[in-house]
């Protein structure tokens, strides 16, 4: 069992966790083991949702065969992604919780460790939001005319397994559409920042974060 850093460890502000994540994950661990940074990465992820939801819509409503949205059609829509933000969040919390019991065990830092697992889920989040605000953007520079089915959509930026989906089967599309390059880099995050800063075994560490992603993609087929 590794021990947390010590707060000496590293003086850098919090918020610069969202850029260490990126480009230097092993300062990034340190960082939140001694801040538990939790605010900044979650401003990031509502951000990037809002946008890639904005962005993509009028593709949507082109697949849909909708040319205006109507009151009912609104509140759906916002339903759909503040649904996809709770089930963002709740994951960040089932990891916490998981790796706080394997971190912690029986000892009295329990909650300390779920803040701290909490704050890894969140912040190593950031390259799959990213990646989503990426394919929005990819999308909108197209014409909305373009686009004829959901897989269109899923393959404007070809880096998920959606490439591999059948192309008018929109739940097929929806399910392999959650996996994808910055997806699986936010897992790998998530698995060696919980072995740096709890000691939990790698196997353990990639299991839960990749059986969390596969339980969500299942409940996006229901949104």
């Amino acid at each position: 069992m590794q021990a947390e850093p010590a707060p000496e460890a590293t003086s850098r502000p919090g918020a610069t966790v969202l850029i260490d994540i990126l480009i230097a994950p092993a300062r990034a661990f340190a960082t939140i083991a001694v801040k538990r940074p939790i605010l900044p990465a979650i401003l990031v992820m509502v951000a990037c949702n809002v946008a890639s939801n904005v962005l993509m819509l009028p593709a949507i409503m082109h697949v849909a065969g909708t040319k205006t949205i109507d009151p009912n059609e609104r509140l759906a829509i916002a339903s759909s992604a503040l649904l996809q933000l709770v089930l963002l969040v709740y994951s960040w919390s089932i990891v916490a919780s998981i790796f706080a019991n394997l971190a912690a065990g029986d000892r009295s830092k329990y909650w300390t460790r779920y803040r701290t697992f909490f704050s890894l889920a969140a912040n190593a989040a950031i390259p799959s939001q990213l990646g989503t605000l990426a394919e929005a953007i990819t999308v909108r520079l197209h014409p909305a005319e373009q686009y004829h089915t959901l897989a269109q959509i899923a393959n404007a930026l070809p880096f998920s397994l959606a490439i591999f989906a059948t192309p008018n089967n929109a739940r097929e599309v929806t399910f392999l559409s959650s996996f994808d390059l910055t997806t699986v880099w936010s897992i790998l995050l998530v698995a060696f920042g919980a072995h740096a800063i709890g000691g939990i075994r790698l196997t353990p560490a990639l299991v839960v974060p990749c059986a969390i992603a596969l339980g969500v993609a299942f409940l996006y087929l229901f949104i």
